[in-house]
């Protein structure tokens, strides 16, 4: 089975699920962030401000227990929260065995990653299917390069944090993992692609460690910028641009061609704002469209959000309806809101045109989740195969992923594709830089341009600038044949 942080999907079907069949404890598609500190220096406490950095020191409370894993084989559960790394316990400072000074003279390439324990959808009140194994998955990937020259030379070692979707708070338990793998591991870098927690960047940032994100959030540039170099988007490009090739991609089928008016589904938090006020908004307006209507849901904070977020759904449709909207866009990430909007409208006999992207998950909605009623005539754009298309498709449109598939299949396991990619990218950048650092994997991120060759988006661009790989998008759309979403005509640039 080829997975695509199928957790953020348990999220979904479970935050829509009616509150008595509710088991999961919070929902996060909106990026609730963590609150940390710096670690002192020079006896100076606190850091620097940014999304996720508060620069006031967090009071640590009793350490979450978790599952740290070394090249993928368990230690159980571990008193006090650290993490075992190579059978024995982290140290708890810098200057250890593992601490990214010692990385940079020689040894191994230590790598945390966070993954969630494997879970039903029907845990969450959702539709048949199940997330896979990611802890396997990663195994078997950092294996396959551990026998195939490591990275930079040196072997790769591999530090698993493991969440439970279904009952973790999600922002002391995204605290607990920047802190599991920063603090007590020592990792020269991290990896998530469990979009279902709490934005853990800020807090990889204050600590200095780059933070490799195959998450489903969105950064506004300024945003970017205050987390200094130690961010890297793989697979959700950045406000301006994927908001910019959303409109001129739903341009370009005609979306916007005929009468009709438009509204737009979005949350009401400060980077979806400048995402709809300041890229999609003066977007459409280039096309001579405007935004009738905005419908604006509180983020998911925890359980208690759901009701509200109904509501808000609720009457959006009924106003929509009322002022003759026939077309609506989803500015968000996720795939919550069209989760929760598509059902309650179909109840109500309103089947408005539908403008998606990759980050609302069509291929998931079309698996089911939602009457295929809502989908019909819906188009959309897409740079996420695992997203957007059948699973029997991907290989087709996305060649670069078949070295993730092979080395998924010889090991038996399933195929987490988002962290297979992640740890190609990692290769490709440390195995050119002069220093196995985060200096030196920044400089040699930067120096990539357009010659990494994804395993999750058709074609990546990197540079001093720019820390968001996607490059290119295709044109999607809806067909009734297979009740799925297919790509339509060649890739176009990304903004």
């Amino acid at each position: 089975m080829i997975t695509y942080g199928p957790w953020r999907r348990l999220v979904a079907v479970g935050c829509a699920a009616a509150a008595g069949a509710l088991l999961l404890s919070s929902c996060s598609t909106t990026r609730p962030h963590v609150t940390v500190a710096k670690p002192p220096a020079a006896g100076v406490a606190g850091g620097p401000a940014g999304p996720g950095v508060t620069g006031v020191a967090a009071v640590p409370g009793p350490r979450q227990t978790t599952k740290a894993l070394a090249g993928g084989s368990s230690s159980g559960p571990v008193a006090g929260g650290a993490p075992i790394v190579g059978g024995t316990q982290a140290q708890p400072s810098g200057g250890g065995p593992g601490s990214p000074a010692v990385q940079a003279a020689g040894g191994d390439v230590k790598i945390g990653f966070h993954v969630i324990k494997p879970a039903n959808y029907s845990q969450a009140g959702g539709k048949a299917g199940s997330t896979g194994d990611a802890k396997a998955s990663v195994a078997a990937v950092v294996k396959w390069v551990n026998a195939h020259g490591g990275i930079a030379g040196r072997r790769v070692v591999s530090v698993v944090y493991e969440t439970d979707a279904t009952t973790a708070q999600y922002t002391s338990e995204a605290q607990a993992m920047c802190t599991a793998l920063t603090e007590d591991a020592h990792v020269l870098a991290a990896v998530s692609v469990a979009s279902s927690i709490a934005d853990p960047s800020g807090c990889f940032a204050a600590h200095k460690t780059p933070f490799i994100s195959q998450e489903r959030w969105t950064y506004t540039p300024q945003q970017l910028k205050s987390l200094g170099n130690y961010l890297y988007l793989l697979r959700a490009p950045q406000a301006d641009h994927w908001g910019s090739a959303y409109v001129d991609g739903l341009a370009s089928q005609g979306f916007f061609a005929h009468t009709g008016k438009l509204g737009v589904i979005t949350y009401d938090t400060g980077e979806y704002s400048y995402l709809v006020d300041r890229v999609i908004a003066p977007r459409l307006a280039a096309h001579g469209v405007q935004i009738v209507d905005q419908a604006k849901a509180g983020a998911f904070e925890n359980a208690g959000s759901l009701g509200a977020i109904g509501t808000v759904m609720g009457n959006a449709i009924l106003r929509f309806r009322s002022e003759g909207i026939t077309k609506v866009m989803f500015a968000e990430a996720g795939g919550v809101l069209p989760f929760m909007f598509m059902p309650e409208a179909e109840g109500q006999g309103y089947r408005p045109r539908y403008g998606l992207q990759s980050l609302s998950d069509p291929s998931f909605l079309a698996s089911g989740q939602v009457p295929a009623a809502q989908l019909v005539n819906s188009v959309g754009i897409g740079w996420e195969p695992v997203d957007d298309v059948p699973q029997q498709e991907i290989q087709t449109s996305l060649p670069a992923s078949s070295q993730c598939i092979k080395v998924a299949r010889d090991a038996g396991t399933d195929l987490e594709l988002g962290y297979c990619d992640a740890i190609f990218f990692i290769k490709a950048a440390l195995d050119r830089a002069l220093t196995v650092t985060a200096e030196g994997l920044q400089r040699s991120v930067e120096s990539l341009g357009t010659s990494y060759a994804s395993a999750l988006t058709f074609s990546t661009r990197f540079g001093p600038d720019r820390h968001d790989g996607p490059n290119a998008f295709r044109a999607l759309v809806y067909t009734l044949s297979c009740g799925c979403y297919r790509y339509s005509g060649p890739s176009q640039a990304m903004p």
